[in-house]
């Protein structure tokens, strides 16, 4: 059934036969229970928290109270009416077992803070917090009971923890249970918490596979792979910062962070022609600045340049004009996102992801991606390639910029009707935009122009990618929504929690009601409906039984407005 060694605390699965019934996974309740469909996990002969149960697997939670040594396992089950039991198999118990989760591809469980949508398994870069899961790390201080949640953070560490990347000490922030108070915690896991050093790319390679072991109580862990990816160069500004016309080549100093020694640059003059310039035409001067000799000639207008460096990183382009005065900026609309689509009809609403469009907004395109670690402490960063933006007065939290678009998190603001919305750009600020701010603005997240809403399965607290076939890519794989699975639905504009959250970084919570939900025009049990990180909310969802195989339609109503139309869920056989 079981190979060991196990470790108290552990999250174990036993496989077999007759296990227990068909079904889909169970909610990590807090507590967990010790007995599933009438099923039970005997472990020394007493029963031991259940997460899952089927036919043929059991996930349970291995009791802080065994010891090391020796124990028994038995499944127990009165699924005909009488008590049935396995034989008994014995297994060994250490103090740990570390164990950390992988993708089928072999990459870690993990993510990176800092994104609009958390970023599972993708790549890292040097400086980024990244949390790790995995499981069997054993006794924590202070001591936690067998079937609940963690503690929050920072309680719950256990002891002696070390990681390594690539053979190379990487320091551990944090080792221990994954807190309670973590969207979707689930019994049995654990975290380790590091920053990813520099220096763990050779200077030729853009991206590399690295192993991961983490050592607990003297023991190391399987190795895993964490993707960790070159930190791209970025541009911030040109000297001069107007271009002036000349019909000689004039030296132009690029400004900027990350630039390597024998770095190119690629210049677009306003036709869109590329002109590519390396050594001795670019000259590197440090890791803040190129000096380039460039010929823009009677070309004026708008320019971009971007920097190569010769590990294949490439900044984003950023936009310099070629003499004269700088382009007005302008905003045309403002409205609610959901995915790729958009509609100029809906309304924004306080702590919803809203796009602001119109033409000279920023000089560059870029995400907050790009920003350090720093940034994100206890705050969200409010600038963004010089580009900032007010909503009602207040400053917003902006995501992404680009000449022709901005994405900003509503400031939390209780006014409704009319509110002002402001650009502020590196051609200094637009007009005035007015736009109607409701109390709420329901508006699913979407993977694509189809309208499959952004989602996730359960399964027993392994998360993994909800939608067609058709969405999946090497890495990540879409598999659809089961009738009967509770699912997790991602959406935004549904307004303040209870109790109201007073910090959009670091502010989780219920909604004050749970929303309608319908799939397939069918109701649908919403059993959680609240923040899981800045400006997204999570539903989570049971689908109902009885739904044809295909794309069945999604609906929202919350506070009397409903979601958007043409948003789907995938349902399988």
């Amino acid at each position: 059934m079981v190979s060991g060694p196990l470790a108290p605390g552990m999250l174990a699965v036993i496989n077999g036969s007759n296990l227990g019934v068909a079904g889909f996974p169970k909610s990590c309740t807090n507590p967990v229970p010790t007995s599933c469909d009438g099923v039970s996990v005997l472990f020394n002969g007493a029963p031991a928290p259940i997460l899952y149960d089927s036919v043929n697997t059991i996930s349970f939670q291995v009791p802080f109270t065994a010891t090391t040594g020796s124990a028994t396992l038995q499944v127990s089950s009165n699924l005909t009416g009488a008590t049935l039991s396995s034989a008994l198999v014995s297994v060994p118990v250490a103090a740990t077992a570390p164990g950390l989760l992988t993708t089928a591809n072999g990459t870690g469980v993990y993510f990176v803070s800092g994104g609009l949508v958390i970023q599972s398994s993708g790549p890292v870069q040097a400086g980024e917090v990244v949390t790790m899961y995995g499981t069997g790390f054993g006794a924590t201080s202070p001591a936690v009971a067998s079937g609940v949640l963690g503690p929050n953070t920072p309680a719950g560490a256990v002891a002696q923890a070390t990681m390594t990347i690539n053979s190379q000490s990487v320091p551990v922030t944090f080792a221990g249970l994954e807190p309670g108070n973590a969207s979707n915690a689930t019994v049995g896991y654990d975290e380790v918490i590091f920053t990813v050093p520099a220096g763990l790319l050779p200077a030729n390679l853009s991206q590399a596979s690295l192993p991961v072991v983490v050592t607990v109580g003297g023991v190391a862990s399987n190795s895993v792979n964490l993707t960790v990816t070159a930190t791209p160069p970025t541009v911030t500004s040109l000297t001069p910062s107007i271009v002036p016309l000349l019909a000689n080549a004039q030296t132009v100093f690029v400004n900027g962070t990350g630039f390597q020694s024998g770095a190119s640059v690629v210049l677009y003059n306003p036709a869109g022609q590329q002109i590519n310039l390396s050594a001795p035409n670019v000259t590197f001067v440090s890791s803040t600045q190129l000096s380039v000799q460039m010929t823009v000639g009677t070309t004026a207008g708008s320019w971009s340049v971007a920097v190569l460096n010769p590990n294949g990183s490439e900044s984003s382009n950023y936009l310099f004009l070629a003499s004269g005065t700088g382009p007005t900026p302008v905003i045309t609309s403002v409205l609610t996102t959901y995915g790729n689509e958009a509609s100029s009809a809906h309304q924004i609403a306080q702590n919803a992801w809203i796009e602001v469009h119109g033409a000279n907004l920023s000089q560059v395109t870029t995400t907050w991606s790009t920003l350090p670690a720093s940034a994100f402490t206890n705050s969200l960063p409010t600038t963004l390639g010089n580009v900032s933006a007010t909503v009602d007065g207040k400053s917003a939290a902006v995501y992404y910029v680009s000449p022709t678009q901005i994405n900003i998190l509503a400031p939390l603001d209780s006014a409704t009707g009319s509110v002002p919305v402001q650009v502020n750009t590196p051609y200094g600020p637009t007009a005035v935009f007015s736009v109607t701010e409701q109390a709420t603005s329901p508006t699913f997240l979407v993977n694509d122009t189809a309208g499959h809403v952004a989602a996730q399965h359960i399964n027993g607290g392994i998360y993994s990618l909800l939608g067609p076939a058709s969405l999946s890519a090497p890495g990540y794989t879409f598999t659809p929504a089961a009738p009967g699975e509770q699912v997790v639905l991602y959406a935004t504009g549904f307004g303040q929690t209870n109790p109201a959250i007073a910090n959009q970084a670091t502010g989780t919570g219920s909604l004050p009601s749970l929303p309608s939900v319908t799939i397939g025009n069918v109701p649908a049990f919403v059993s959680f409906a609240g923040l899981s990180a800045a400006g997204l909310y999570q539903f989570n969802v049971t689908v109902p039984t009885g739904l044809p195989a295909g794309d069945a339609t999604l609906s929202a109503t919350y506070n009397g407005s409903t979601t958007q139309a043409s948003v789907v869920i995938t349902i399988g056989q």
